[in-house]
């Protein structure tokens, strides 16, 4: 699980899984029914989801749309007035892709600073020496004296009573989680069964194992029987209970944005207290939806910045979701891990020990990854629910904000490291410490959350737009730096390069990011080779520029070569249209 080498596997494009649609107050299935049939065709099934009126799942068994008609199709549904909202749903392969890094497999400087964002090398590594000890990660983060101090010996052991939602590649009946495993409540969305049992597919960009490992690095005893061995695993969580939901084959491939959302929302139905989310995809209004429904019922979750990728992936990137980077055991923050403003925290993620399923004879090795680092804080978000007992933190705080204090505490309690390679803003408040977040006073309720959960909604619901908001989070490890090199202000180059794209003066911008924006940042974000593309063309758009400028003369090549890019893909035609000859207004 700790090493990649896919240089010359084809990695899959996002595949068309469906549309959402939201229409207004409590419209009738039917009306949905009819619009869906009046503009998409017959074959599509529409179904109420959620607990928000008027939002409908518009599905077929096999959607015969690409991406780009799948935008068309978008742009039409949302033509007429009754339609308050629609969106495309994607199944999409972002995490874990070694070709990030730029063109041929090689990492690009492009503003001559040292390396900010992660390449295609991010696995490719020796385990560090001072991971040997396989309870290094749990020491990290202040672990074992949490349970001393906190848990008596002759108790329960500690996170008993919590069960973790875990939406993965399923399960194995593994000595090191078999007896932490709710199999009877877990769920298979990739074959619609009650069984989550993960099927081991091995292949090129499959990743056999891996909810296992996380699973392990959650819950695993203490001491387990391999100790013997010298390889074994120590859970965070010990006395917690996993929910395992197969929602991929691999975390490799294509992530579906229906199964996880589903998964989500099924946890949240049957009793899950934490959701443990070690995968990563692209933003989607379905997905939000599952994430409040999930935190509305009191439901902590948590999700791994990504690995690879050059910014935190979605769901992390929304600001409910307690965003998790990863760090190393001599305490410097892993290469490989995505980062940015959206981290909430950082938690050990290289080289850490986990249950290994591959080869028969290795029941536990090292593997790197954001999936360790949030299993990790998924077992504390376990310790403090248990520590503080849940029902009576639901009593005083209420199910909706209880998510929200925990976030709260945790970015509180971390530490600050003191090495170079913890740039500020990257990697949230710091280091997590389950001792100082076990020991930390609960806040008066007057006090506690000062964020309410519907503001945090509508923060979230702004970064999926497709707005400036969307491309500031896509390429803020870029445009940080450029700014740092041109001592401009961040936004002035991405304004004029998305207005020179979109042949747009700047002034209009607005206009072309509430038409188009959302299939861009979806162009850019699930295709490295663009997203490059765009990164260049950043560095050389001026610093700022008249308002009705397009900064077209600035950069005229770059920008070209983004719509090249662009036009050389399956595009809506309303977004050909735009960036095309003639395009603009």
């Amino acid at each position: 699980m700790s090493t990649h080498h896919l240089n010359d596997a084809p990695y899959p494009p996002p595949m068309h899984e469906g549309f959402v649609l939201q229409l207004p107050g409590r419209s009738q299935l039917r009306a949905a029914r009819q619009i869906v049939r009046e503009r998409l065709g017959p074959g599509w099934r529409v179904t109420l989801y959620g607990d928000t009126p008027g939002s409908f799942e518009v599905r077929r068994r096999r959607s015969p749309l690409d991406a780009g008609q799948a935008w068309q199709a978008t742009y039409e549904l949302r033509s007429g007035p009754e339609v308050l909202y629609a969106e495309p749903v994607f199944a999409v392969s972002l995490m874990n892709r070694d070709d990030w890094g730029g063109p041929g497999g090689q990492r690009e400087r492009a503003t001559g600073q040292a390396e900010a964002a992660v390449g295609s090398l991010c696995f490719e590594s020796t385990p560090l020496a001072a991971s040997a000890d396989p309870e290094w990660s749990l020491n990290a983060a202040s672990v074992p004296q949490a349970w001393q101090r906190f848990f008596p010996p002759d108790g329960p052991p500690p996170g008993t009573g919590i069960i973790i939602g875990h939406p993965d590649t399923g399960y194995r009946l593994h000595p090191e989680i078999r007896d932490n495993l709710q199999v009877a409540l877990g769920y298979d969305f990739v074959s619609d069964d009650p069984n989550a049992l993960d099927e081991l597919a091995e292949g090129p960009l499959l990743f056999p194992g891996h909810g296992t490992g996380t699973a392990s690095v959650i819950v695993s005893p203490r001491h387990s029987p391999n100790a013997g061995e010298q390889r074994y695993v120590s859970g965070v969580a010990p006395g917690a209970q996993v929910m395992p939901l197969r929602v991929t084959r691999s975390v490799v491939l294509l992530m579906s944005t229906f199964a996880l959302a589903h998964a989500i929302e099924y946890a949240a139905d049957r009793g899950a207290h934490v959701i443990s989310i070690s995968l990563g995809g692209i933003f989607n209004g379905r997905l939000h939806d599952a994430i409040g429904y999930a935190q509305r019922r009191g439901v902590i979750v948590l999700a791994a910045a990504g690995n690879c990728v050059r910014f935190v992936t979605w769901p992390a990137a929304y600001s409910e979701v307690i965003a998790v980077a990863a760090s190393n055991a001599l305490n410097q923050t892993w290469r490989g891990s995505s980062r940015g403003g959206a981290v909430d925290v950082t938690a050990p993620g290289e080289s850490v020990w986990c249950a290994h399923v591959t080869p028969p004879g290795a029941p536990a090795a090292r593997s790197s990854g954001t999936s360790f680092a949030v299993a990790t804080t998924a077992g504390l978000a376990a310790l403090w629910l248990a520590h503080h007992g849940r029902d009576g933190l639901v009593q005083r705080f209420g199910a909706a904000r209880l998510p929200l204090v925990f976030q709260q505490i945790l970015c509180d309690t971390c530490v600050a490291i003191d090495d170079p390679s913890w740039t500020p803003g990257d990697f949230g408040t710091g280091l997590v410490d389950a001792e100082a977040l076990l020991a930390a006073p609960l806040p008066r309720v007057g006090e506690s959350a000062s964020v309410a959960p519907l503001a945090a909604q509508q923060s979230s619901a702004a970064l999926d737009g497709g707005g400036s908001e969307t491309f500031a989070h896509l390429f803020e490890q870029h445009l940080a730096a450029v700014a740092a090199r041109e001592g401009a202000l961040p936004g002035a180059s991405l304004t004029a390069t998305l207005a020179a794209v979109l042949r747009s003066p700047q002034a209009n911008l607005w206009l072309r990011l509430r038409e188009v924006g959302q299939e861009l940042a979806f162009q850019l974000a699930t295709d490295p080779h663009l997203y490059h593309q765009f990164e260049r063309a950043l560095a050389r758009a001026p610093g700022a520029g008249p308002s009705d400028a397009t900064a077209e003369a600035a950069a005229p090549g770059a920008v070209e070569d983004v719509r090249l890019g662009l036009l050389s893909k399956g595009l809506s035609p309303t977004l050909k249209a735009q960036i095309g000859e003639g395009g603009g207004a």
